[in-house]
């Protein structure tokens, strides 16, 4: 059917078909020639024809680029750069740990993390020095160009084993500072660099070993003196609770023993006694002196006779005794 043969409400129709199909196919073009800017993240347009919008900086949400356009985005947030041995580990899915040499030209690989953002005012600083590269190529390839050369100048300050142990943590420290200065003037700002685990070569690992079990046997032994030494104090100590003990049960029986005599004398006392009162009376200042006869007295003991012989001794005796005289 012709346009000109179509009724009014056809022709109402048809154009209104056209509108939607129109607006479709435009909406549909704005879509696929959009960009999302994530949450942490800036972008800015880069022209073919009049070069870089140097103007404005886009925040998070979703840009319509032009056919002769590009979107570059830069994370304000910390982003991780990951450069391990581990292929299953990082954005970069392959052995991409650092060589290290260090003082003692022990050659270690070392995992090295890297944690990295870009200010919104260095945007257009980044872009400067790395170019219209995306920042992920940023990180795979000049920053870990840095890194390496940073690394480096750190490593040969340590030796291995206290870059593997104590010193490590003084070594992050350098690392961070030189890192920083290194990228500071090309947008990259460096919030953390350290290193993390090593992977020592076969050699360096017999050498841990015979540290470690040197100072196994150090930590040991030492273990061993405190142990003994605690010891012996146990032993002072259980040796003078058992010195006190026994003193104090000597002490106790020695009491119960005097305590035990003066009850059995006054048992046998009041056995002893037949009910009469003492007809003596101890006065203050005063000493009682009872004699035998005082107790025969009391008593009422009677005085032993002498036997007939003894009585014809004693008379023969008395008359030799008046004839010598």
């Amino acid at each position: 059917m012709r346009p000109n043969e179509m009724t009014r409400p056809q022709k109402w129709g048809y154009a209104l078909g056209l509108l939607l199909l129109t607006a479709t196919a435009w909406g549909g073009w704005i879509w696929t020639h959009s960009e999302w800017i994530e949450p942490g993240e800036v972008g800015i347009i880069y022209n073919s024809v009049g070069g870089m919008d140097r103007t404005r900086i886009l925040g998070p949400g979703r840009y319509y680029i032009g056919i002769r356009q590009r979107l570059y985005r830069y994370p304000t947030r910390l982003k991780a750069a990951v450069y391990t041995q581990d292929p299953n580990e990082g954005e970069n899915k392959s052995a991409d740990g650092i060589q290290v040499t260090t003082k003692d030209t022990a050659n270690t690989t070392f995992d090295v993390t890297v944690f990295y953002r870009v200010d919104k005012n260095d945007v257009f600083t980044a872009f400067d020095t790395f170019g219209p590269i995306s920042i992920e190529e940023v990180q795979r390839n000049h920053l870990r160009r840095a890194l390496k050369d940073v690394v480096n100048q750190i490593g040969v300050q340590y030796e291995i084993f206290p870059l593997i142990g104590a010193k490590r943590e003084e070594a992050n420290l350098k690392l961070t500072s030189a890192l920083k200065q290194r990228m500071r003037d090309k947008g990259i700002t460096i919030s953390k660099a350290f290193f993390g685990r090593p992977y020592p070569g076969e050699s360096i690992v017999t050498k841990i070993n015979a540290r470690v079990n040197s100072l196994t046997e150090l930590a040991i032994s030492d273990l061993r003196r405190q142990t003994a030494g605690k010891l012996k104090e146990i032993a002072v100590v259980r040796a003078r609770s058992l010195t006190q003990a026994q003193r104090l049960k000597s002490a106790a029986t020695t009491a119960r023993s005097e305590e035990m005599l003066e009850l059995d004398a006054e048992e046998e006392a009041v056995d002893a006694w037949d009910g009469r009162p003492s007809p003596y009376q101890a006065k203050p200042g005063t000493n009682i002196v009872i004699t035998g006869e005082a107790l025969r007295e009391y008593y009422q003991i009677p005085v032993a006779q002498p036997s007939g012989n003894q009585s014809q001794q004693g008379q023969q005796e008395s008359q030799t005794n008046e004839t010598n005289q």
